[in-house]
Formats: structure tokens, C-alpha cells, sequence
């Protein structure tokens, strides 16, 4: 039977979501949703303590728990290579940031691609490839208020002319063929309604330590992006993010208690702002307390 949660921010929405996890048999659910009615915000220390629980359990599982909840955040949206107002900077250099990697564009794995580079560089029938976020933006400011024309499918998109939708797309048809390993985000459909902008997730399986609180960071950092850049007044709105397969690691369920609990799992302390865009020159992110994990 499906499962929906929600929350006010990230980090409450996430706690209740591994909350109702925690209370299903194996930890595991089919058709599992969560809703955060204001993904622009989060609780610092739900974050701090998740990514030193994951820095505790990649001594056991270091294969399974390797990165912190920034790191998972930016296979999404790397946010240090974004500065408000130049969206061709921030492709270039997410794009370069991708070439170092292994494989080629249509490459999936742990060191090929990424997210955001299939964002920027998804190739099509024609061998050419399209920058996906820069034609939402312009589907985004397009004369017409479309409410519903904004689909992000996971399949290979037909030729550019034919292209009736905003479309973008992380799965190649004929390349991601593996069983295991390759990428879990399967669909992003995005709406604009009353001056919000709206999205929802499909995920075909979610990990709720290691990976879906910087899944939701990310999201909501790419939807913030998609907002500032639109040429029209806009708001970000309500953030859902589904999974066909939703499950809490069995090496990390008897870590759960903990991060359920208000004295240790820092949601006593306020809401803030979600950062979303790079820190002035030379600034670190030493105040976010990561872990020694990637």
C-alpha cells in the first residue's frame, strides 16, 4: 500500500519520511511520497547529524555511505558553480566539471556521469546533445503562462523539432541498461501555477540515509535555479518527491532511533534558509560541519 508524508521544510519532511519508513516491516515501502511545502528551507542540524551518522557507518559500509549530504546534493545542482544572473557561466563550468570523468556523455557509474551533466549535455537521435535547463528556462518565460508544459521524461527525447513539451531527461534508451548502479531518479515533472513553480520527483529507488536528504537538497536547489533565471516574477512551490522503491539501508536501521530523537538529531534547533547559489570568492563550507567522506 502506498505511503505519503509531508513536512514544512526539508529536514522535517525527511524525519517524518524516515519516521513511517522505520514503522514498516523491513524498513521498506513500494510507492512512498513526501511533500515539503517550502523546499527553500531546512534545519541545519538535521543535516549536520545525518551526515555524521553516515560518517560512522562508512566504516563499515564504505561503499555504501560515501557521501555527505552536500556532496549528493551537487550530482543534482553543484552549487558552488552557480552565481545568480549568469546561467551560461554555471553550464560551462558544471559542464567542465563533467569532463574529467570517465566514459563519455552516455556513461553512468560512480565516476562517469552525473545528474546535472545529463541536464546539460543529453544527447539525441540526431547524434547532436541539448542543454535541457536552458530550454526549460525557455519554456519558463515563453509569452503563454503554461500551467503543465514542463515534463522532465526519462527516456530519449525525440529530435529537437519535434519537441511539443519542456523535456529533460538523465536515462538513454540503448545505454543505461544495468541492473544495479545506475541512476535512480527516473522523471521530474515541474508546474507552474499561480506564480509557483512546483515539481515532483520519481525516484525508482531511494536509500533514505545515504542519499535522499541530498536528493531533496538538490531538487530544491534546482528549482530555486530555475526561478531566479526565469525573466518572470516567480515563487518556488511545493516540492514532492516519489519513489517506486523507498527503503532505509539494513546496515543503518539501528542507527534510526538516534535520528529520530529531538536531543540528538538537531531539529530543536531553527529553520533557515536553503543556500542555493556559490558563497562570495573564497569562502568555505567549514560552518556545515561535513564529515571526512567526500
Amino acid at each position: 500500500m502506498s505511503t505519503h508524508v509531508s513536512g514544512s521544510n526539508i529536514s522535517s519532511a525527511w524525519l517524518a519520511a524516515l519516521e513511517a519508513l522505520h514503522n514498516q516491516a523491513a524498513s521498506s515501502a513500494v510507492n512512498f511520497s513526501v511533500t515539503v511545502e517550502h523546499p527553500d528551507q531546512e534545519i541545519v542540524g538535521v543535516r549536520q547529524a545525518l551526515d555524521r551518522k553516515v560518517a560512522e557507518l562508512r566504516t563499515e559500509r564504505p561503499n555504501d555511505f560515501n557521501k555527505s549530504v552536500h556532496t549528493v546534493a551537487n550530482t543534482i545542482f553543484p552549487i558552488s558553480l552557480y552565481r545568480v544572473g549568469k546561467p551560461e557561466n554555471f553550464y560551462a563550468a558544471a559542464l567542465a566539471g563533467q569532463s574529467g570523468r570517465n566514459g563519455t556523455v552516455t556513461s553512468w557509474g560512480p565516476k562517469a556521469g552525473t545528474y546535472i551533466g545529463r541536464l546539460l549535455r543529453y544527447p539525441t537521435y540526431g547524434g547532436n546533445d541539448v542543454n535541457q535547463l536552458s530550454r526549460l528556462v525557455g519554456y519558463l518565460n515563453d509569452d503563454t503562462n503554461w500551467a503543465d508544459r514542463y515534463e522532465v521524461e526519462m527516456s530519449l527525447p525525440a529530435p529537437d523539432a519535434a519537441l511539443t513539451v519542456g523535456t529533460a531527461s538523465t536515462y538513454v534508451a540503448g545505454y543505461d541498461n544495468a541492473a544495479r548502479g545506475g541512476q535512480c531518479m527516473s522523471h521530474l515533472s515541474l508546474n507552474l501555477s499561480h506564480g509557483r513553480l512546483s515539481m515532483v520527483a520519481l525516484y525508482r529507488h531511494q536509500t533514505y540515509i545515504s542519499r535522499a536528504y541530498g536528493n531533496l537538497v538538490g531538487l530544491a536547489r534546482l528549482m530555486r535555479f530555475l526561478v531566479a533565471e526565469s525573466k518572470k516574477d516567480l515563487e518556488v512551490g511545493e516540492l514532492m518527491m516519489v519513489a517506486s522503491h523507498a527503503e532505509i539501508e539494513q546496515s543503518a536501521r539501528g542507527s534510526v532511533a538516534s535520528l529520530l530523537n529531538p536531543a540528538t538529531n538537531g531539529s530543536t534547533g531553527g529553520v533557515s534558509d536553503l543556500e542555493w547559489h556559490s558563497r562570495p570568492f573564497g569562502s568555505t563550507w567549514s560552518d556545515l560541519g561535513l564529515p571526512r567522506i567526500a
